[in-house]
């Protein structure tokens, strides 16, 4: 079984990345009986801050069982600067044993030959958001609002698992969670909706960096302009305030400019993996 077979070696490192958090919990609790050296922990959503959590237990019992699982660690990676320093504040004891580093992305086939593309081959502009938006975590309705008001040179996909139901439009496409790779190898403007609160950034702002289209980054939350003036820094990313008029206009000036921009040699998996090594 599981157990038995890591009990058969010496492992000079373990790691383990989530989600799902569940593999932190694994190793830590046969921790005991492996033979290893150095055991990194690599965080999307952490334990007692994630806003996104579903779970019974109280928010004290998951901070207790986090800061045992972090201190068997040698080193605690997480993936939003953010998120570190609320990290860093919530157990200071293992500050120093924390710190950033961005997940990579990955270029898919469809990327690949899409962003060879100079400009849109599309009849009309293409908006996709892709990703959850449970209303807890996320509001959408300004969005949603701004695209219903766009004209029928528009299309809009938006494709994630939520708590309130939506109209289809002749211009919006819904649907869940699936193989999304088509449509945003289709899309002309990527959507990025930033959390109402906390320090957790959406991944899909890392992974679409592999993609040459503009993105659109919402502000929201607490932390919204530090985490507008990290990315910022990028040259990459459009910005709006998370509200109808602020979208719509935005929306409207992308098209109107009509740019394509690099990848971010910052986010690729060779430079997260040697920043990784380095590590």
């Amino acid at each position: 079984d599981f157990n038995s077979l890591l009990l058969e070696e010496f492992y000079d490192s373990i790691i383990t990345i989530s989600d799902p958090k569940t593999s932190h919990l694994i190793i830590n609790k046969i921790s005991k009986n492996i033979k290893y050296n150095k055991w990194y922990q690599y965080w999307g959503d952490p334990f007692t801050l994630d806003i996104t959590r579903k779970n019974i237990y109280p928010r004290f019992i998951l901070r207790v069982l986090e800061k045992k699982i972090l201190k068997n660690a040698n080193k605690i990676i997480y993936v939003s600067p953010f998120t570190l320093k609320q990290q860093q504040n919530l157990f200071p004891s293992f500050k120093t044993k924390m710190m950033f580093l961005p997940p990579a992305y990955a270029i898919s086939s469809h990327n690949q030959q899409n962003n060879k593309k100079d400009k849109s081959q599309n009849d009309k502009y293409v908006i996709s958001y892709i990703g959850s938006y449970p209303s807890k975590i996320r509001n959408i309705m300004p969005l949603y609002d701004a695209i219903k008001k766009l004209n029928n040179s528009f299309k809009t996909y938006i494709i994630g698992d939520s708590d309130i139901s939506l109209q289809q439009t002749a211009n919006i496409t819904l649907g869940v969670r699936q193989n999304t790779e088509e449509i945003e190898a289709e899309s002309d403007l990527h959507i990025c909706l930033l959390n109402k609160e906390g320090g957790q950034i959406p991944s899909k702002v890392y992974y679409l960096s592999a993609s040459t289209k503009p993105i659109l980054i919402i502000l929201d939350g607490e932390l919204k302009q530090d985490i507008k003036a990290f990315f910022k820094s990028f040259n990459r990313y459009y910005f709006c305030e998370n509200n109808t008029t602020e979208i719509f206009q935005a929306i409207n000036r992308i098209k109107e400019e009509n740019k394509n921009f690099e990848i971010i040699e910052d986010f690729s998996p060779k430079n997260i993996a040697e920043r990784f090594m380095e590590i």
